[in-house]
């Protein structure tokens, strides 16, 4: 238990660490405007990944029972991995076209430049961090914080390695696209572990017990 509670402890602080706290990172390339941009977009969409972690994490429990075969888990989480993908569409369509609409309506004076790419980037990055929710509720199901964790350390490594580039060639759309690009990142990661450990799996069905004859 203390094994596995520090693992997700440490993988948990990174990933939010990675979610909220690269903007103090990006403070030291963008200026006051762009940076309030990049803040409050990305604040407003990160409040819809309470929708598909409620709907992982209530899987947690059937996942890591092995109370079903193979196939019926594998089923499980594809038909659950539809349904998020499908209603993080719908959702994040509906908010593009909306901030679309809002900004239409508000004077081109008071809208700063590239707000609408902005917002159009981040919602592609907040799409496959929906995705992602499922594929890491299954590992840390199936007892592997450590495996998410050297997940997360890698894309920091990676983070702190090109994003200061970016950051300063390319301003605050460089900022959006490290950021979005990291999630998607991190979603193929997290599926490719979870599906590979699903196939390599075997959960046994509990058979009833023989009666030795007297």
């Amino acid at each position: 238990v203390w094994n596995y509670a520090v693992w997700a402890a440490i993988s948990g602080f990174i990933s939010t660490t990675f979610v909220y706290g690269d903007r103090f990172v990006v403070a030291g390339y963008l200026n006051s405007q762009d940076l309030s941009i990049y803040i409050a977009s990305q604040d407003i969409l990160i409040r819809y990944l309470l929708i598909p972690w409620s709907m992982a994490i209530v899987l947690m429990p059937t996942f890591s029972a092995n109370v079903l075969d193979r196939n019926e888990i594998a089923g499980l989480y594809r038909s659950q991995q539809k349904r998020v993908g499908l209603i993080s569409f719908v959702l994040l369509s509906l908010t593009l076209l909306l901030s679309f609409f809002v900004v239409r309506m508000v004077d081109a004076s008071m809208v700063p430049e590239n707000v609408e790419l902005v917002v159009s980037i981040q919602i592609f990055g907040i799409f496959f961090c929906a995705l992602s929710q499922l594929p890491l509720i299954y590992l840390f199901s199936k007892g592997a914080p450590k495996l998410v964790t050297k997940i997360f350390l890698m894309e920091l490594f990676i983070y702190l390695l090109i994003a200061p580039l970016i950051f300063r060639y390319y301003g605050l759309i460089g900022a959006c696209l490290v950021w979005s690009g990291r999630l998607v990142m991190e979603y193929f990661l997290l599926g490719y572990y979870a599906k590979r450990l699903m196939k390599l799996s075997l959960i046994h069905i509990s058979e009833p017990t023989r009666r030795t004859p007297i």
